[in-house]
């Protein structure tokens, strides 16, 4: 019981509201800090995506360090200092560039035994007809990693730096097996433990206005990933508010 806020419970209650989880995922996630086993049919024991994650990890930090370099990163600096976003936030969102290039990531994921193959599973690399092997998937553009509610990057999206009106302002990775963009709300691991303490959410429409959001103080802006709110993304939002404002 915390007697500041009123909030109690037990063990499992604290887990679902501290991380967002229905009962069974929480009895679950309990249970392997225990050391408990619950079997369930069917079930794999070892993730099958690992891979997928560890090429992630190293897309974010590869992207972060980008931006910090002293000349590929300059220009989306500018770009987030105009849009009145400090560095701390560059930190607490996980932004980065993605270099003008054709095999940035690649190379230097390829450097630390990353295969392309992987890359292209995890929507970082593309193939073309055109193109003798995997190019990157994101070029040109300031980089906002996705989260999971355990804080890991699951996905990017990109805002184009070039100023070329031919050229889509955003795009996003592509759906992956651990990213599914209607079933995700970019943001949320950062805003939910306000939005429990504040009593309501805001939606945003996309990436740049969350950031702009959270760096003014309004902690619980979260924003989907696409032009629509789907029903999942919504019982997201349920778990932590049931009063959002658009």
């Amino acid at each position: 019981k915390c007697f500041v806020c009123g909030e109690g419970g037990d063990v499992f209650a604290f887990v679902m509201k501290h991380l967002g989880m229905d009962f069974p995922g929480a009895v679950r996630h309990v249970a392997g800090h225990a050391g408990v086993e619950i079997p369930e049919e069917g079930e794999r024991r070892e993730d099958p995506w690992t891979h997928l994650r560890e090429a992630l990890a190293f897309a974010a930090e590869w992207y972060r360090g980008r931006l910090r370099d002293e000349d590929e990163g300059a220009t989306g600096r500018a770009y987030l200092e105009r849009r009145g976003v400090d560095p701390e936030h560059w930190d607490t969102f996980g932004i980065g560039l993605a270099p003008d290039g054709w095999r940035g990531l690649t190379d230097a994921a390829r450097a630390h035994g990353i295969s392309d193959e992987t890359l292209v599973q995890a929507g970082l690399a593309a193939t073309s007809e055109k193109a003798p092997e995997p190019y990157d998937r994101f070029r040109g553009r300031l980089m906002f990693t996705i989260h999971d509610l355990r804080d890991r990057p699951i996905g990017f999206g990109g805002r184009d730096l070039s100023g070329d009106e031919r050229a889509p302002k955003y795009i996003n990775s592509p759906e992956t097996p651990i990213f599914h963009k209607g079933r995700t709300l970019y943001g949320l691991v950062r805003a939910r433990h306000e939005m429990r303490r504040a009593g309501f959410g805001l939606i945003g429409e996309g990436f740049m206005d969350v950031v702009s959001l959270h760096a003014h103080g309004f902690r619980t802006a979260v924003a989907p990933l696409g032009t629509a709110l789907t029903p999942e993304q919504a019982e997201l939002l349920a778990r932590y508010t049931k009063k959002v404002y658009l």
